[in-house]
């Protein structure tokens, strides 16, 4: 057997125990945080590809093919990750709805016995807190909270240069006026039009030919 058709046996059988192992997973309900990611590990394909060359397209398409298994594990895991928040994220509002109640129900029943303080003269005249072993009571002032047509204020605001003006770049615009001095990192940057240097702007990333092998996703 061949170094490649061992890697392609070796891939086959991870993604078939991987598979089979979620589906009883599900089957019985134990799709648990901890049960899931020994789960993504076992999706993680092994990569024992060192010293093999792809020297046709026989090759290179059985390349291609394990390239579109390996964005396929991608795409499940990241599939389990958004049901696995989805339903942690149902349990925290459930959860905080609860406990919100609760403590609602306890502040509705504090605030009588702070008036009674106060009736008392427990508390000083001015005083706004009123403290306790496992707290304290207090009160605040609440501020006015407004309702607002957003563009009918702006009309009535603008004559009295009550609205505040955000300075932003056309960058789509500008880029198009853009070149490098050199195409390097930290090279200047020179505006094609004026033939000035930019300020405030240098290469951060040059230009390149980037390889990308594009699997067809199933």
């Amino acid at each position: 057997m061949t170094d490649e058709e061992m890697l392609m046996c070796e891939q086959a059988a991870a993604n078939a125990q991987a598979e089979a192992a979620y589906a009883e997973l599900l089957a019985r309900g134990e799709d648990t945080d901890e049960a899931v990611i020994d789960l993504m590990e076992a999706f993680t394909l092994p990569t024992r590809a060192e010293g093999f060359v792809i020297d046709g397209d026989g090759q290179a398409n059985w390349a291609l093919k394990i390239i579109a298994r390996a964005e396929a594990n991608k795409r499940r895991r990241s599939a389990t990750i958004q049901r696995e928040s989805m339903r942690w994220e149902e349990w925290q509002q459930k959860g905080n709805a609860a406990d919100d109640a609760t403590i609602e129900r306890m502040t509705g029943l504090l605030r009588p016995y702070w008036d009674q303080l106060r009736a008392e003269g427990a508390i000083p005249k001015g005083r706004k807190s009123y403290q306790l072993p496992n707290g304290r009571l207090a009160t605040r002032t609440r501020e006015v909270k407004y309702l607002r047509n957003e563009a009918a204020v702006i009309v009535w605001a603008e004559p009295l240069g009550l609205i505040e003006i955000e300075k932003r770049l056309k960058w789509a615009e500008l880029k198009r006026r853009l070149q490098p001095e050199r195409n390097e990192t930290g090279a200047g940057v020179i505006d094609i039009t004026t033939g000035e240097y930019v300020a405030g702007l240098m290469v951060d990333q040059p230009s390149a030919e980037v390889f990308e092998a594009k699997a067809d996703l199933a």
